[in-house]
């Protein structure tokens, strides 16, 4: 029999190749594939609200007829109405927003921006409270839950406002039913003359205090599936003018923070000791580990007397150019260990041995923006000087954290830094911000938010 013919019967009879008189051939794969999401309607339903409270008319007055406020809301009609997102035409209703909720055409949501959208003087829109969390609201059928929300706000709330909107969106858009969703936060400073409402029932003030117009920030927030949030977020941006190309955006995506997962590629160099090389194969007389995708795998071979090697990695990363960036210090690692029994011929399972894990570790990770991950491996061979032979090693990089943005910081009011009649910023939008973001954290760890996976066949002789 000849040896096609013979590796012909092998694959078809699902028989163990050998590599050699008594040599089991195995294969060093690796699943880079991102968790399945799950299934979808064919629409999207977008609910967008706008705040109609008092807070919002020094946005509008006739001192700045063409407001970056102004502007977006345009901007907004626009892109809801008339841009067919990742699923098509979104299913858009319009709202005015929030205590009570006001259903309108998309005709009179274009009246916001006129004053008396906000001041009370019109009968078609009343005075309203500015309840944030009475916008999000989803049905709990399986047929809405794709469903986006966006809301157009100054986000002036005092802490119990806080409170429940945050409740709203960890319950609602970063809970367990909803695994795929993703928030984006917009922030965008308008021209405004008007009236500033003090969260803590101080008396209003006038901004700026020359009756003049001052920049004040609102912002959009975009709540959603992740494929149509960061969709229409990038309409949103090429679509927007000047008050979006200058808008700070800080995007959660605690389910996928890349859109591919990053892996090995061959490092820069290898160290020249003698006690490492990188072969085609690994073959210790017992199994040959092969390589069947080399781009996205690493195979060493280590000396019976090697001592600790490091290697260096620029590994490139597809993150989205919004997105909140990941804490690298964060990181924490998942290890799927196999080691090759010669007695039993097969893989056995080794995950859950300690010195095998510190035997190959990661140490000095950074983020170069959002292109790139930098990355020192440890291969310390002491552990496996002990059971020589080959092993396989699959490695999870799972975010467990976020950094926080400078703009959260700098555009928020605070009492023991900023005077009592600054307008030019957010009351408590730091504390808002971090609370979101740990909600986004919590939620990455619960969906095991991967942003890499690195695998490598270890020989020690």
């Amino acid at each position: 029999m000849n040896q096609s013919i013979a590796r012909l019967l092998v694959a078809s009879l699902g028989l163990i190749p050998l590599g050699g008189c008594g040599v089991a051939v195995e294969n060093l794969d690796c699943d880079l594939t991102q968790r399945a999401s799950q299934s979808a309607p064919a629409t999207v339903a977008a609910n967008v609200h706008v705040d109609g409270s008092g807070s919002m008319l020094g946005y509008v007055s006739p001192r700045n007829p063409n407001s970056e406020y102004i502007q977006t809301i345009e901007l907004i009609y626009n892109t809801f109405s008339l841009t067919p997102g990742q699923r098509g035409m979104p299913e858009t209703q319009f709202f005015r927003s929030h205590a009570p909720t006001q259903a309108m055409s998309a005709s009179q949501f274009r009246k916001a921006k006129n004053p008396d959208f906000y001041d009370g003087s019109n009968p078609a829109f009343p005075p309203v409270t500015s309840n944030l969390d009475q916008a999000i609201v989803r049905a709990e059928d399986e047929a809405a839950a794709d469903q986006m929300l966006v809301l157009v706000t100054d986000l002036n709330m005092d802490e119990g406002d806080n409170t429940r909107l945050l409740k709203k969106i960890q319950g609602m858009y970063f809970g367990p039913n909803y695994p795929q969703s993703a928030i984006a936060v917009i922030g965008i400073n308008s021209d405004y003359s008007g009236r500033v409402y003090p969260v803590d029932g101080g008396s209003p003030y006038p901004y700026p205090a020359d009756g003049g117009s001052a920049d004040r920030p609102f912002y959009i927030l975009l709540m959603g599936p992740q494929t149509e949030v960061e969709f229409y977020l990038q309409a949103l941006k090429k679509d927007g003018g000047n008050p979006m190309a200058e808008a700070n955006i800080s995007l959660f995506t605690p389910a996928q923070v890349v859109k591919t997962l990053a892996h090995f590629n061959r490092p820069q160099s290898v160290p020249d000791t003698g006690d490492l090389s990188q072969p085609g194969s690994l073959n210790d007389g017992n199994v040959s580990l092969e390589e069947p995708n080399p781009d996205q795998t690493e195979l060493f071979e280590l000396s019976s007397s090697a001592t600790p090697q490091r290697i260096d990695y620029q590994i490139p990363i597809q993150a989205s150019p919004f997105a909140v960036p990941i804490d690298p210090a964060s990181i924490q690692f998942n290890y799927q260990i196999a080691y090759f029994d010669k007695f039993e011929k097969k893989f056995i399972d080794k995950s859950e041995d300690p010195n095998l894990q510190n035997a190959f570790s990661f140490e000095n990770l950074s983020l170069n923006g959002d292109q790139q991950l930098r990355l020192e491996t440890v291969i310390d061979p002491a552990a496996l000087q002990e059971m020589p032979g080959i092993y396989k090693y699959q490695v999870d990089a799972v975010v467990t954290d976020f950094q926080e943005p400078d703009w959260w910081d700098s555009w928020s009011w605070e009492s023991d830094r900023d005077e009592a009649t600054d307008g030019s910023k957010t009351r408590g939008l730091i504390s808002f911000m971090k609370n979101l973001k740990n909600i986004a954290a919590t939620q990455a760890k619960t969906q095991q938010a991967t942003l890499g996976r690195f695998c490598v066949g270890l020989q020690q002789n």
